[in-house]
Formats: C-alpha cells, sequence, structure tokens
C-alpha cells in the first residue's frame, strides 16, 4: 500500500504543507491487482484550513498521466484519516514498471507545493468480464431455458455454440463440437453477450465452443471445465473465461506478506526439479549460510516461482541456499546466483539452475555466435565471422552490434557450426538466458541492436542503437 502523510505547518505559517516519507521510500513496490485495482493513498493534516486541495497523478517514464485523483472539500471529519484511491488502468495503458506520484497541495490563495516519489508498480490486472445485459423475453414455445453467455473480450464478435448430448434428439449429432446452426447463440450487436433459447432436460450436459473442439470454453486457469449442466431455472447465465486457443492468464500475483516498504522483493525461479518439499532461503553472501531469518515462499499459481524480501541495500547480496549452507543457487556454469539491488529496480528476479551440490556444470564458453531468421545470415550455421561473433568484454561478458529482423527469432551458440549447446530465451528485450532454451523472439522493430551475454548472471539485453 502507497501511504503519504500530510503533515501541516502552523497557521501564521504561509508554506503549503510538507509531505513526510515516514511510510514511503523511493522505488518501494506497489501490486495493483484484480484484489486491488487503484494505488492507495493515505492522507492526513492537523491543520485543514491550510490546503484547499491535493492533486494525485501517476506519470510514466515517458510522461503520460495514467492515472490521477483529486481531493477537495478537506476539513476537519476528513483530514485526520483520508485514504484516496486512485484507480489504476489496465496493463496494456500502463504496464508494470516505474512511475513518479505527484502530490500537489494548494492553498485558498493558489500557491502550490508539489512533492514527487518514485515508485516501482507491479501491474498483474486483467480485464474484468463483460457486463451483459439480455432481452427480457417469454421462452418460446417448446424451449425450456434461456442461455445466457458472456464471453472473453478476445471471442472477436465470432459465433459460439453449445454442444452436448442434447443434439441427437434434436436433429443433430451428439457432441458434435459445435457448427451446427441449429445451436448456434445469437450475438448481441457490439459485444461478446450472447444468448440461445434451448431444450434441455435434467439429464442435459453440455459444453461452449466456437465451432470445434479445438476452440472449446476453459477456465481463468486455461484448463478445461467439467461438462456444464441445466440448472432447471428459466435462465442460466455462464461466463467463459478463457477459450482453448486463446488462453489468456493473469499474471501471478506476489503474495503482499512480501511486498514493505523499505524493502526490496526477490523472486527467484527455482531449477526444473524443484521440490516443494525443500526449504529455500535468502542469505546474505559473506554472512551466515546458516541464516534462516529470510525464507522464500512460493507464489500461488505457479509451479517453481519463489517470493522473498530483504531491506534495500546496494551494498549487500543475497543468495538462495536450499535446506543447508552446502546447497548455494548457481547457473549452468556452477557460478553463484546473487539477487543485488541495483536502486532502482523491484522487484529483482534471480533464475537458478541447479545447486552448488548437484553438478556436474558446463564448461563456460570463451567465444559465442550469433545465429537465426532475425540475422543477416539466417539460420545457415556455420554463421559468417566476425559479423555474427560477439566479442569479448572480459569476466565473461560478450556483446554483438547487428541488425535483427523483426517477425522471426535467434539462438546464441558457444561453437559456430554446431547445433550441440545452444543459448536461447524468452524476452524481446532481454531476461535470463536459458541453456538449452526456446529461440529468442526478434525486437517489435526492424533495426540495430546492441545485444550483451554476461554468462556470470545468465542474463542478456537487447538495446535498440
Amino acid at each position: 500500500m502507497l501511504a503519504l502523510v500530510m503533515v501541516a505547518c502552523s497557521k501564521k505559517d504561509s508554506t503549503i504543507p510538507e509531505l513526510s516519507t515516514s511510510q514511503i521510500e523511493d522505488y518501494d513496490l506497489i501490486q495493483v491487482s484484480n484484489d486491488m485495482r487503484f494505488v492507495p493513498v493515505k492522507i492526513s493534516n492537523s491543520d485543514n484550513k491550510i490546503m484547499d486541495s491535493i492533486s494525485i497523478r501517476i506519470v510514466s517514464a515517458n510522461g503520460t498521466v495514467v492515472a490521477r485523483n483529486v481531493v477537495r472539500q478537506i476539513n476537519n471529519s476528513n483530514i485526520e484519516q483520508m485514504l484516496v484511491q486512485v484507480p489504476f488502468p489496465l496493463p496494456a495503458v500502463a504496464p508494470t514498471g516505474l512511475y513518479d506520484v505527484i502530490i500537489v497541495s494548494t492553498d485558498a490563495k493558489g500557491n502550490t507545493t508539489e512533492r514527487k516519489y518514485k515508485v516501482n508498480i507491479s501491474n498483474v490486472q486483467t480485464a474484468a468480464p463483460s457486463v451483459c445485459s439480455f432481452p427480457n423475453a417469454a421462452l418460446p414455445a417448446g424451449r425450456t431455458v434461456w442461455i445466457q453467455v458472456t464471453a472473453p473480450a478476445n471471442t472477436n464478435g465470432e459465433d459460439i455454440f453449445i454442444t452436448g448430448n442434447f443434439e441427437g434428439a434434436q436433429g443433430g449429432a451428439d457432441w458434435s463440437g459445435g457448427g451446427n446452426n441449429t445451436f448456434k447463440l445469437n450475438r448481441i450487436a457490439g459485444t461478446n453477450c450472447y444468448f440461445i433459447a434451448a431444450t434441455f432436460s435434467s439429464a442435459t450436459e453440455f459444453k461452449i465452443t466456437r465451432g470445434d473442439w479445438g476452440k472449446r470454453i476453459q477456465n481463468e486457469n486455461g484448463q478445461d471445465v467439467d461438462n456444464l449442466r441445466w440448472n432447471g431455472q428459466a435462465t442460466q447465465q455462464i461466463t467463459v473465461r478463457n477459450w482453448s486457443d486463446r488462453v489468456v492468464l493473469a499474471p501471478p500475483a506476489l503474495p503482499t506478506s512480501m511486498i514493505q516498504s523499505g524493502f526490496v522483493t526477490v523472486t527467484v525461479d527455482l531449477p526444473t526439479d524443484y521440490s516443494n518439499t525443500d526449504n529455500y532461503y535468502l542469505v546474505r553472501r559473506g554472512g551466515n549460510l546458516n541464516d534462516r531469518s529470510n525464507p522464500l515462499v512460493l507464489v500461488t499459481g505457479t509451479t517453481r516461482k519463489m517470493v522473498g524480501k530483504v531491506p534495500k541495500d546496494q551494498a549487500a547480496e543475497y543468495l538462495v541456499v536450499k535446506n543447508v549452507s552446502t546447497s548455494i543457487g548457481v547457473n549452468v556454469f556452477g557460478i553463484q546466483q546473487a539477487a543485488k539491488w541495483d536502486g532502482i529496480s523491484n522487484p529483482i528476479n534471480i533464475a537458478l539452475d541447479k545447486f552448488s551440490d548437484q553438478g556436474p556444470f558446463i564448461t563456460i564458453p570463451t567465444s559465442l555466435f550469433l545465429v537465426g531468421g532475425a540475422t543477416p545470415g539466417g539460420w545457415n550455421n556455420p554463421v559468417p565471422v566476425p559479423s555474427q561473433q560477439f566479442t569479448s568484454r572480459g569476466n565473461n561478458v560478450f556483446d554483438i552490434t547487428i541488425a535483427l529482423s523483426t517477425g522471426s527469432a535467434y539462438l546464441i551458440l558457444p561453437v559456430n557450426g554446431s547445433w550441440g549447446e545452444k543459448f536461447g530465451g524468452s524476452s524481446k528485450t532481454g531476461g535470463p538466458l536459458v541453456y538449452q532454451g526456446p529461440d529468442i523472439p526478434s525486437p517489435d522493430v526492424n533495426g540495430n541492436y546492441k545485444i550483451t551475454v554476461n554468462l556470470n548472471t545468465s542474463s542478456y539485453s537487447v538495446v535498440r542503437q
């Protein structure tokens, strides 16, 4: 929660009330989720006569105001403890990132004082289902139920159908998967709201599709739902959370216990052989490796992402210890992976490939090469050198500046001409470097890019030049 305390000045003081940072620090983390779709701002002041209004703006790095709110008519009854809720838009408008929270106090004469704080906002909201308003009409003769369906936005106005064990008795084939116009729902123009008058019985089971089983209803987690059953009422409302071919999953929300002012949140991607019977801890490098004061907890909805928190300290590095002090998180080369705060980012992430007591580890490459459809040389292997060979900058850091084309992908090879070993990743702009991983997607815009690979941290970055 974002909390700002307004501290009043004396009535004879002509200045505007100062803002106290006692309950928030620069570069704190705020999470906006489906459970909390706003940034809450707590305001208090002991002398309401000094302030005429307080405006709050949340501004992105490019200067765009993405959210705002204004408090007026401030008086003794509400300024003692005022919670201002600043609605925050969806990630498409305001993605996760660094934002300025700007608070402007205005007195009765129009004088203003501005205070600004930088916060990291993790925006894991998803669009709420449409609110549908269906026609209120009597059931046609022979029909037993109105089926009213609220579909997700990515239905894009396409036809949807009911299919089930009722079709054979009504001139179709049971469980056809859809596509029969007799069982096509009516769409309310310009919406994702559909309805049909159906003939069901107490034994009816059915599902909803966009015309075949490859486009069937799924739940919010992208999993198949059980067969739907008629509930016996004249109207049955159903919300489709996902289609099997267009699954949109909400990003996992971090546990609120691991988000606190003055702390940096650390997320950890555990190795694929993660076991939920093991215990994991963040331990300061150089300290007591048996310290168990900073445990990691599993992020709900994930299989191997864990999270913890440590005090903000740019001089500190934190390792991941599994169970005992001799088992420390490392990458594929056996290099310890440490969480180190850069003074700005929150949360920070580290990815682990193994633990130090697991081995064996692969040899650290002395050369790297770029191959892929996004490169001038395409997927031909070996690649042309030196144009597609990285330059070593020492200490296991390599970089290359090269023209990349959009709509394709590439990989990083330790041996030119060999597909035996490769490094990939999932982000267009950089992130964890994955040994034997997926093709790295090319940027959204054609151009020259500098790709930097750090084997010590198993990471890469892609920056347009």
